[in-house]
Formats: structure tokens, sequence, C-alpha cells
């Protein structure tokens, strides 16, 4: 899919609390105090384009974030085992026989106090 197969990956705003790995009986192989986040980012994974991975309400996302200049064309995404994929009324993709749903793409500008979904602005608040 031509991406970068070894981005720079950082996490981003680290969580208070550390994590603890006892896994085996070599304690070389123990990890502690082990920093969490609420992001991981991986660098240019395409070129100009970063992808930011977060948490939803227990889901998995991710968002592109693309320097001025960047083309999202380059972007390809591809699901294993998917045989069939369509676009439900909302814009969602879903993909069979999987039955996963990848909510429609949304494009945000930063410092701005409107989004563009679906082609179509709404107004949202900036922070």
């Amino acid at each position: 899919m031509h991406a970068n197969l070894n981005p720079e990956v950082t996490g981003l705003d680290e969580l208070p609390g550390k994590s603890n790995y006892f896994l085996g009986n070599d304690p070389n192989q123990w990890r502690t105090n082990v920093a969490n986040y609420s992001q991981v980012k991986y660098a240019a994974v395409y070129p100009g384009i970063d992808q930011i991975y977060y948490g939803n309400q227990q889901q998995l996302e991710y968002d592109f974030v693309l320097a001025p200049q960047a083309d999202p064309g380059v972007i390809q995404l591809s699901f294993d085992g998917t045989t069939k994929m369509r676009l439900n009324k909302q814009g969602d993709l879903t993909l069979h026989p999987s039955g996963q749903s990848h909510p429609a793409p949304t494009k945000y500008l930063p410092n701005r106090q409107w989004r563009q979904i679906n082609h179509r602005r709404t107004v949202c608040f900036a922070k």
C-alpha cells in the first residue's frame, strides 16, 4: 500500500500512572514503570502525513494529519478478508463478511470553527 513501513512511533499526552509487565520467569524480560499515553503518533506514514491512534469510548480510532500541501490522495487502506464493501446512508463504510463498520471520513481544520463532514460544513467548537 505504499506506506512507510518503519515510521517513528511516539506516545502523546502521557497519562498518570505506570504499568508493569511481569511475563514469564525471567526478570530480564519483565518491564516495569512503563508510561501510558492517550494517543500514539506514527510519523510520516505517507509523505507529509502522520497517523494518530486513540481510544474513543472503547473504540480504537485514528486520524490522518496532513501537513500543508500534502496529498491526501496517496492514503490507501486495505481490509483483510473483505469480499464486499458498502456505504450506508450516513456515509459509513460497512465491510462484508465481517460486518465491521467504519465511520464516514471527517475533515478538521485546526483553529477554525467549522469542520467538513461528507462535503458539508458543520459549525463546531474550537479549543
